[in-house]
């Protein structure tokens, strides 16, 4: 049988509604020409041939569902798409032919969620939503839908107090300070909404936090934006002036209320405590002031001059919060470091407690640990006795290289011998010329017996530290031997050391 099939969701009932086919699993309309060119036959709407199975019969329910589940693949395509407005219209299609499909309702949350504008927040309408999912889900899906709509919010939210911190950094003025509180409020009371509804959870770990992070990194981006600002200034007019006051006293409150957002953040507070005082003492350490030109009568010409400053009680206001600021931060620290330095000595003590208990329960293994790094111990003692005394044989052994072979000590005779000739020949007189010319012959004839016994030297001299190598392998292998299983014998000392320190938790 022949009928018309929905190119989008291959459903095949349709409505005609004026003069266009509406199909009715997913509300895609077709003109006549399209509608007619979508004909096919439809396997399975012919008559049972003799002797076939009966058809499978539908289960009770609502007679929609098949057409609601095609409308929810649609809507959860579109969604995977980013095509929020898309989804959001295919979950209340969905929701028209059965108003307690939770899923609906759970996807149209998040669509909603994510059409959100810095003008235009949608935050509370999906929390609403998704709090029509609970209401509808089945029993032992609501904490889990529940669960993840507060994460879902959660994002939401955090990306859209990114967007305001963009805003922020590149212009600090009231409306976008504002900004912050507002958005702020609308997510906290949305997010309470669906924290209160059903089975109450708490607020998300960390997500005041979070929001409380990016105000103070809005607040430093946005100190950084105006301080370059003003330096770009050659000769600030009043506007400027102005203008720069009101962005720098935006930025001061917005540290402000980082600072105060949440309670659990103490360690940031004391970076925004110095941040918003740096931000207090900017005017004056950039020497903030507005010009204006004047005439100069005595040089014939205009001048620059100042025309507006902060005043004397403005400067002093700074100046106390600012210091008060470094103060609150310093005393901060100290506490902090006190906290951590108990915390630390607390987490010690239930260490070493729990430590004793494992090994008061565990007394077998204790004491065969025990013995065994006492018998390493010994072992150890034993070794580094029998080290010394092997250092010393070698030390021993090895002076035996400095011992002089035969051709060395019949070189220092014969070296002694010229030195002696020498001696004698400078003795002589100057008539005693003969003599001196057998001396130096005989001087002569020793230095060649000298330089003869140089390749016999070279020879003897490594015998001899062969010699002395062979006796020293035995002893030098067995230091290694030793130092090895120090090496071991320490090791596992340590292991053990470190098993009776280990946790047990």
């Amino acid at each position: 049988m022949k009928k018309i099939v929905c190119e989008l969701c291959d459903s095949t009932e349709f409505v005609k509604e004026g003069g266009f086919f509406v199909c009715q699993g997913c509300g895609t309309k077709y003109s006549a020409e399209e509608a007619k060119s979508m004909m096919r036959e439809v396997e399975g709407e012919a008559a049972p041939a003799a002797g076939a199975p009966a058809p499978v019969s539908v289960p009770a329910g609502n007679p929609n569902q098949a057409q609601i589940d095609n409308i929810l693949v649609l809507a959860t395509t579109a969604y995977e798409a980013q095509n929020y407005g898309e989804a959001e219209n295919y979950c209340n299609r969905a929701i028209e032919l059965d108003a307690m499909c939770y899923k609906a309702w759970d996807l149209k949350g998040k669509a909603v969620g994510w059409q959100s504008k810095i003008d235009n927040l949608r935050i509370e309408e999906a929390s609403h939503s998704f709090c029509k999912a609970i209401d509808f889900a089945p029993e032992e899906e609501k904490e889990e839908i529940k669960n993840q709509a507060v994460e879902e919010l959660k994002k939401l939210g955090l990306a859209l107090i990114s967007l305001r911190k963009q805003r922020f950094s590149s212009n600090p003025d009231t409306a976008e300070l504002n900004g912050f509180t507002s958005d702020r409020k609308v997510m906290l009371s949305s997010l309470l909404v669906l924290l209160q509804h059903g089975n109450a959870v708490g607020m998300p770990k960390g997500y005041q936090e979070e929001i409380a992070t990016m105000m103070n990194q809005a607040g430093v981006a946005a100190l950084q934006m105006t301080r370059q600002a003003w330096k770009g200034v050659e000769h600030p007019s009043k506007k400027d002036f102005d203008t720069y006051l009101g962005w720098n006293g935006n930025i001061c409150q917005l540290f402000r209320e980082a600072i105060n957002a949440s309670d659990e953040d103490e360690e940031e507070d004391i970076q925004r405590y110095k941040n918003l005082s740096i931000a207090l003492k900017e005017p004056m350490d950039l020497g903030v002031c507005s010009y204006t030109r004047e005439w100069n009568s005595y040089a014939s010409r205009y001048d620059w001059v100042k025309e507006y400053v902060l005043s004397d009680s403005a400067v002093s206001i700074r100046m106390k919060e600012a210091a008060d600021c470094t103060t609150k931060a310093a005393e901060m620290e100290a506490a902090l470091a006190e906290k951590k330095k108990a915390e630390a000595k607390k987490a010690e003590e239930e260490k070493r407690q729990r430590i004793e208990a494992y090994w008061a329960a565990h007394p077998e293994e204790k004491n065969a640990l025990e013995a065994e790094k006492g018998e390493l111990t010994s072992k150890k003692d034993r070794l580094a006795s029998e080290l010394e005394k092997l250092e010393q044989e070698i030390a021993a052994a090895e002076k035996g290289k400095e011992v002089k072979t035969p051709s060395e000590e019949e070189e220092d005779r014969i070296r002694e011998q010229i030195g002696e000739l020498r001696v004698r020949r400078t003795h002589l007189g100057i008539f005693a010329g003969k003599e001196k010319k057998q001396i130096g012959e005989e001087i002569a004839s020793l230095e060649g017996r000298i330089s003869a016994l140089g390749d016999k030297i070279e020879e003897e001299k490594k015998a001899r530290d062969a010699e002395v190598e062979k006796k020293l392998a035995p002893l030098k292998a067995r230091k290694e031997e030793i130092n090895g299983q120090m090496e071991a014998a320490a090791k596992r000392i340590a292991a053990i050391e470190a098993e009776f320190a280990k946790d047990p938790e």
